[in-house]
């Protein structure tokens, strides 16, 4: 498909909407990998009933005539598997704070990718949660819920996306993303 075409299709909400899942997908498997942590994804299944805490991460983002958010959530023994290939974490650090730099790395991903395709988005900062029968309310916008497994863990990803009418993909990127990585200077 051309990029013609591809902006055509992206510039409509529903459109715009796959783009964001299709980039979401792409970075929490990037994320992971690049701690070499495989990750694929898997079949979203109903949570069974434990007494084991859940660890949420929720982080907002917005742009022109658009806003939405995206919602990790794992078991907290998920959440300690990645400790030790994160690396660098603080031996203070909880399961939120390591589920908190997951999904504000993810959708750091999610933000360059969108730069490049026409749609710059900001971020806010992650809000965090833990406990044994955590449940989260729907949006009312549209979502979608996608699952990841790797080697004893499990984590989902739901996006969430709100277009008013006035939406539409800039003509032209306006500005080239920071690689995870670049010294930026403030």
């Amino acid at each position: 498909m051309s990029s013609r075409a591809n902006k055509r299709i992206s510039s409509t909400p529903e459109g715009a909407f796959g783009l964001i899942r299709r980039h979401v997908s792409t970075a929490v498997v990037a994320v992971f990998g690049d701690y070499q942590i495989e990750a694929a994804p898997c079949v979203v299944e109903e949570p069974a009933s434990s007494t084991e805490d859940i660890v949420v991460a929720i982080i907002g983002f917005a742009g022109e005539h658009l806003r939405g958010s995206l919602v990790l959530t794992a078991r907290a023994s998920s959440v300690e598997c990645w400790r030790g290939p994160f690396g660098n974490i603080d031996a203070s650090a909880d399961e939120r704070d390591i589920l908190g730099e997951l999904a504000n790395m993810v959708l750091g991903r999610l933000k360059g990718k969108l730069l490049a395709e026409g749609l710059p988005i900001l971020m806010s900062t992650p809000t965090t949660a833990r406990g044994p029968a955590v449940m989260l309310a729907r949006s009312g916008r549209p979502e979608e819920l996608l699952a990841f497994a790797g080697e004893g863990w499990t984590i989902s990803a739901r996006i969430d996306a709100a277009f008013d009418a006035a939406f539409g993909l800039q003509e032209e990127p306006t500005a080239v993303a920071a690689q995870a990585g670049d010294v930026m200077l403030f």
